[in-house]
This record gives structure tokens, sequence and C-alpha cells, in this order.
């Protein structure tokens, strides 16, 4: 596994995309779909953190992770003054069936010990209100359980026929971008560019290390990680579109744009 780092600017996305990129052979029926997400009131806007559909290994559930941070939360006035206040927030979601679940623990540092303030549970379309996160002195907010469908997600293309693209939100902070290869031959590096409209945001050429080496077999699934901020579409612009230009195959051929492909 190779890790990446791409320098660029990438407006709303951050100012670095470190692409942690493998070359994971595991069969192309990886689902896109996220059935739930919850919306979570932040202060740069409501934001949607998606619930995988499947668990990851070694978990019995679904299992999604997101963070308020001191400017997203609002100390109640009658708070005491010597109590501390909570560094951050941590909220965990799993879902079981039709139910989602989410568990707020309170980080307060210094070596102080956590403080799990409680556990609530909604189903789809449902408001679920986080009222113990007065005993942490912090006013209660409320989230809402709205369909996987309703998260904001970029339009994916790819110009090179024998390479299929989809685009999965993971959690709040990231995504990732499986790259199916149709074709019976080998994939020894690929690019893919991040765009806003027209406008060229970021690009990334991707090889493993050597023209001799596979990136992609022939059936395989290739995975990358983007820290793409997933949200609502009402919130701040995010790239319309990832686009994957070109690539190059192993007996030295090449499809799509010919200026990009790595050769």
């Amino acid at each position: 596994m190779n890790a990446l780092r791409l320098s660029s600017a990438l407006l709303a996305i951050g100012s670095l995309w470190d692409i942690g990129a493998a070359a994971s052979a595991f069969a192309a029926q990886a689902s896109s779909q996220t059935r739930l997400a919850v919306v979570v009131p932040m202060q740069a806007g409501p934001t949607a953190v998606a619930i995988p559909d499947e668990a990851p290994p070694g978990h019995a559930q679904a299992h999604a992770v997101s963070f308020l941070r001191s400017n997203d939360l609002h100390f109640l006035p009658d708070h005491a003054s010597h109590a501390p206040h909570p560094s951050f927030i941590q909220l965990d979601y799993t879902e079981k069936g039709d139910i989602l679940s989410v568990t707020a623990t309170a980080h307060y540092g210094n070596g102080d010990p956590n403080q799990i303030l409680g556990t609530w549970s909604g189903s789809l379309h449902q408001a679920i209100r986080l009222d113990g996160l007065a005993a942490a002195g912090i006013e209660p907010i409320t989230l809402k359980v709205i369909p996987g469908a309703n998260l904001w997600r970029p339009a994916v293309s790819s110009e090179v026929s024998s390479l299929r693209v989809e685009y999965a939100p993971v959690d709040l902070d990231t995504s990732r971008l499986l790259i199916h290869n149709l074709s019976g031959k080998a994939v020894t590096s690929l690019r893919v560019e991040v765009r806003d409209g027209s406008r060229l945001v970021a690009a990334q050429s991707v090889a493993q290390g050597s023209s001799k080496l596979t990136l992609l077999p022939p059936g395989g699934t290739y995975e990358m990680k983007l820290p793409i901020r997933n949200g609502l579409s009402a919130n701040a612009p995010l790239p319309s579109t990832i686009l994957l230009p070109s690539a190059v195959f192993a007996d030295g051929s090449h499809e799509g744009d010919p200026q990009t492909a790595m050769h």
C-alpha cells in the first residue's frame, strides 16, 4: 500500500488531500448505497453523517462516528462555573434493522475521565433529541434520521471504458472511490481529477511504484480513501465531479485522454 499526498488546495474539501491508496482485489460487489443518515447541527451548518450498510470486519453492526468540537457546542448559562467543560463530544452511531442509535460521550482531556452522556434511538424521518448533553452543561441538540439517498454526492465519470467508478460516503469526513476493472487486462497506472464545474481543483496520478507492477488486476477493484466532507446539498460549495480521465494497462496500451495517461 502506498500513501500518496497531493498538496493542492481543495477549497471546501480541505487544504490537503491525503489519499491512502490501497490496491484491494476484493470482489466488485461493494455497495455505494447508504440506507440511513443522520443530520447533525453544527456551526458550519447542518451536516449529514452516513451510516454504512455493512458492518466493518470484527463488528456486529454498521457503525459511524462524528464529533462536536468546542465551536459546535453551546454551554448552558446555569452550568457551574467551576465544572469542567468538555473539549469535544463524540457521537457514535449504530444501525440495527430500521433503528439508528446514537451514543454521546464527553471528552475532557487533562487526564479527566470521559463521560457517557446517554444513548438514544430513532427510525427513518424521526428526530432524536440528545437531552443527556445537559449533564455536561451543554445545550441539548436534535438530530434527524434521513434517507441516505438525500446525501450530497458528486457526479462520478470515467473516460476509460474498461473502468467503472463509484463514490461512497464512509463517515462525516471521509469518502471512498471504488474503481472496478471490467477488462481482462491489468492496470498499472491511472489518473483521478476533482473538478468544480469545468475548473480543475486537484489531480493525482496513481501508480504502484513501477510500470511493471499491477495496480489493479483484471476484474479487481481499487479503493481510494478521500477526505471529502459529506454533507447536505444545501451546505457550502463542494466539488461537482470526480473524473477518471485515463489509465494505462500492463501491455502498454492506454484508454482515455492520451495527454494525461502515464507511461
